[in-house]
C-alpha cells in the first residue's frame, strides 16, 4: 500500500487533538459527576431530616394536647411542660412555631389559665381570651 510517504500512515490532526481533549475532559466530566451526585445527596439529606425534625414535632404536639384535653390534672401539666419544652426546643422549626403557638395557646389558655400560658408564649406574643362563642 503506498500513501505516499514510504509506507507510513499519519493519522490526521483533528483525531489527535479530539483524542487529547477527550483524554484531559474525562477525569474532569467524571468529578462533576461526583461533585454533582454529592450536592444532591446532602440536599436530600437536609430535607429528610427537616421531614423526620418537623414529624416527631407534631407527634409530640399530638400526644401534648391530647394530655392537656384529658381530665386528669397530671396529664394537663405534662402536656403543657411538654409543650413549654418544646417551643423552646431546636427540634421545632421557626415555620412550625407560629402553628404551635397558636394551638398551644388554644388549648392550654381554657385548660391552664392566661398565666401559666404567658410562661409557655413568648413575651413578645400577647395572650388573647375569646369570648364564649369562639373560644
Amino acid at each position: 500500500m503506498a500513501d505516499g510517504l514510504g509506507g507510513v500512515s499519519v493519522i490526521p490532526v483533528w483525531i489527535s487533538v479530539v483524542g487529547v481533549v477527550m483524554t484531559v475532559l474525562s477525569p474532569l466530566l467524571a468529578l462533576g459527576g461526583v461533585a454533582l451526585g454529592a450536592y444532591l445527596t446532602r440536599k436530600s439529606d437536609r430535607e429528610l431530616d427537616t421531614w423526620r425534625h418537623r414529624e416527631e414535632t407534631m407527634r409530640m404536639v399530638r400526644w401534648a394536647v391530647e394530655q392537656i384535653l384529658d381530665d386528669d390534672e397530671a396529664g394537663t401539666d405534662a402536656g403543657v411542660v411538654t409543650l413549654r419544652s418544646l417551643m423552646r426546643s431546636e427540634l421545632l422549626q421557626p415555620e412550625d412555631y407560629d402553628l404551635v403557638a397558636a394551638l398551644t395557646a388554644a388549648v392550654a389558655i381554657d385548660r391552664v389559665g392566661p398565666a401559666a400560658y404567658a410562661e409557655i408564649a413568648d413575651a413578645e406574643i400577647e395572650v388573647v381570651e375569646g369570648d364564649g362563642e369562639h373560644g
